[in-house]
């Protein structure tokens, strides 16, 4: 096993995701997507994980509520204005979980906040 190997071997995923600079997510999809196991492609995609490198059952965040690192992440990584149901699919919050979120982010000067009721988007800065 070369240093390397043995270097990553003993980090967990959220401390390999801090250095390659990726979200938890960005880095699990670099690791599996379209990948092949035992010379078949892979049936389903891993469960997704929340900021603390936890999995997340789909539509439940598991006590503490969201990280606002991870919530900004997120919307960063989607790459443009996105609306509430976008992020929270994404981070697997509730709409009120995403949107305190975003809020406090807002209020940081990390997101802003465009449009309102259905049109409202969130661009992170």
């Amino acid at each position: 096993m070369s240093a390397l190997e043995t270097m990553v071997g003993g980090m967990t995923v959220a401390e390999l995701a801090r250095l390659a600079n990726l979200s938890i997510e960005q880095l699990v999809t670099a690791a599996f997507d379209g990948a092949t196991v035992g010379g078949t492609a892979r049936a389903a995609a891993p469960a997704p994980v929340n900021g603390n490198g936890a999995r997340v059952r789909r539509g439940k965040v598991p006590r503490g509520g969201l990280r606002l690192d991870h919530v900004l992440t997120t919307l960063a990584s989607l790459g443009g204005p996105a609306k509430l149901d976008d992020v929270r699919a994404k981070t697997g919050g509730s709409a009120p979980q995403v949107r305190s979120a975003l809020q406090k982010l807002a209020e940081a000067g990390k997101v802003k906040i465009t449009g309102e009721r259905r049109g409202t988007r969130y661009l992170s800065r």
